[in-house]
């Protein structure tokens, strides 16, 4: 019979102490099924969890393309992640909220992020150097696409949280931050989380599958216990929300 695992992170002492803590780096959140297999790899103790708010030197150390975080708000006491970076205002893509590094020096930045400002005064273009409306650039950039507010070769920040036992005093929140350039992702410094080595085998367990956590659930079918399995789909349209 297929073990009902704890949807439970484990605490960070259990394998990685606060003075020894270093974020996952290496890979990118791209679709929900490799937000699923961080959770899972935190789960089983594989890769480090974040275990308090990060002080200012760690921020400097770790915010970097391809470091990805991963923690619950109750066991690290972290209510509201900040990273001491400027960022835009969040756009939804898929299960995901992005964000986009901002240019500390932008022209209006009484504007706090929102590119306003410049799009009406017409200065809008590239700040990636790429062409930000292509297929590729839309999956990494969501809608936060062509303006002079944002940094040039500047962060990406993608989160994604997945509350358990909502409103009850047992909630628990999961976050993942994962950050990226991309142009790590393009140029192929940065693999998706599913295509690198340490994920290889790893399944999402039935907890973290039940589809009322996602905005797009992901495609699951139940084995003969009752348990769901996550379905692994060629069709590039669903791929794009899952």
């Amino acid at each position: 019979m297929r073990k009902n695992a704890n949807a439970n992170i484990p605490s960070a002492h259990n394998a990685h102490t606060s003075e020894q803590f270093r974020p996952f780096v290496g890979g990118w959140v791209h679709t929900t099924h490799d937000a699923l297999l961080v959770f899972r790899a935190a789960q089983d103790g594989i890769i480090p969890t974040t275990p308090r708010r990060l002080s200012d030197l760690q921020k400097v150390q770790y915010i970097r393309s391809g470091a990805i975080f991963v923690f619950e708000e109750k066991r690290s006491g972290i209510k509201r992640w900040t990273d001491s970076r400027e960022w835009s205002p969040s756009r939804i893509l898929h299960n995901f909220l992005i964000y986009r590094e901002l240019n500390p020096n932008r022209p209006d930045r009484s504007s706090k992020g929102t590119c306003k400002a410049n799009a009406k005064a017409g200065l809008r273009g590239s700040s990636s150097g790429r062409d930000e409306k292509s297929e590729p650039m839309r999956e990494l950039l969501g809608s936060l696409r062509e303006s002079e507010d944002f940094q040039k070769d500047g962060l990406m920040k993608k989160t994604i949280t997945i509350i358990f036992d909502t409103n009850t005093p047992h909630q628990r929140a999961h976050h993942i931050i994962s950050y990226y350039t991309p142009e790590d992702v393009l140029e192929g410094r940065l693999l998706p989380i599913s295509k690198l080595a340490i994920f290889q085998g790893m399944e999402p367990t039935h907890e973290w599958l039940d589809p009322t956590h996602f905005r797009f659930p992901p495609k699951i079918e139940y084995d003969s216990y009752g348990y769901r399995v996550y379905l692994y789909v060629d069709s590039l349209s669903y791929a794009r929300t899952c």
